[in-house]
């Protein structure tokens, strides 16, 4: 088995970013979701979930230190490693909600034109904000960004593969409908499942299995078009639904590195080791 993907998402709900390595770090890979959009009103974190537009934002590199995301004709760049010199701390610092962790979050000085960028495209009054590396999530076991639940998640191509078969003509997903941070090949679908609760290893890097991913709509919700397919989710409840730990469709494992691993790199190719 080998990895065949590793994709980073800058901003939580908008598209991942593919790189051959990145480098391991206790909330993930690379600078995996230390951005969200939140309500500016209620302070809570906003997803495609109840608003699909999210999937039409279109992040890219624009430089060694800027992203550039995209909404049809209009763009706004924004720092990839923001530091002191982005923040005013006596007005920036804001709490914000994700799930039911609330966390201490930043204001970039360009939130003017960040906040109109977004509030226009989503019609509603929302702030990007970064969360610092410092920043604890009080409910998680592992140390995490914006992600909903674990520092990382894995799917295997065979998993992908095996729900376009029993789609047939209801229609087609890739793994980008279950926004992994990492895909692999050459397994058995489904094969994760196996490692809840175990210590595994990508290339020399060791990771233990931390619980299958609990899905909601998004993997639905198709990545090119934002339009959602209900089919998809009924299929996958045909086969794909657990009553433990809790009752609902799964897909994908929650992973997190060891401490051993934490620093290192891993990279498109390397061998897994189940």
């Amino acid at each position: 088995m080998k990895v065949t993907h590793i994709i980073q998402y800058p901003i939580k709900g908008l598209n991942g970013l593919e790189h051959d390595f990145l480098n391991l770090s206790r909330k993930g890979i690379g600078l995996d979701r230390r951005y969200m959009i939140r309500d500016a009103v209620t302070g809570k974190f906003i997803s495609q979930r109840e608003n699909a537009i999210l999937s039409q934002l279109q992040i890219s590199e624009y430089d060694e230190y800027f992203y550039s995301v995209k909404y049809g004709d209009s763009c706004v760049r924004i720092p990839k490693h923001p530091n002191s010199s982005f923040f005013n701390h006596l007005e920036s610092k804001i709490t914000s909600q994700i799930w039911n962790d609330e966390c201490e979050t930043f204001l970039l000085h360009e939130r003017a034109e960040l906040k109109d960028f977004f509030s226009t495209i989503l019609q509603k009054d929302c702030d990007l904000v970064w969360m610092q590396k410092s920043e604890k999530r009080d409910s998680k076991v592992y140390d995490v960004g914006f992600a909903d639940a674990s520092p990382l998640l894995m799917v295997s191509q065979s998993a992908v593969d095996l729900l376009n078969q029993k789609l047939g003509s209801n229609g087609h997903v890739s793994y980008k409908n279950f926004r992994p941070n990492i895909v692999f090949d050459d397994a058995k679908a489904h094969i994760e499942d196996t490692k809840v609760g175990k210590k595994f290893f990508i290339g020399d890097h060791a990771f233990v299995g931390e619980r299958m991913c609990p899905r909601c709509k998004v993997p639905g919700i198709d990545p090119s078009t934002g339009i959602e397919n209900k089919k998809i989710n009924q299929i996958l409840a045909e086969y794909r639904f657990f009553t433990v730990p809790k009752k609902g469709i799964y897909f994908g494992l929650y992973l997190a590195p060891l401490q051993a691993s934490i620093g290192s790199t891993i990279q498109v190719s390397d061998t897994i080791h189940f």
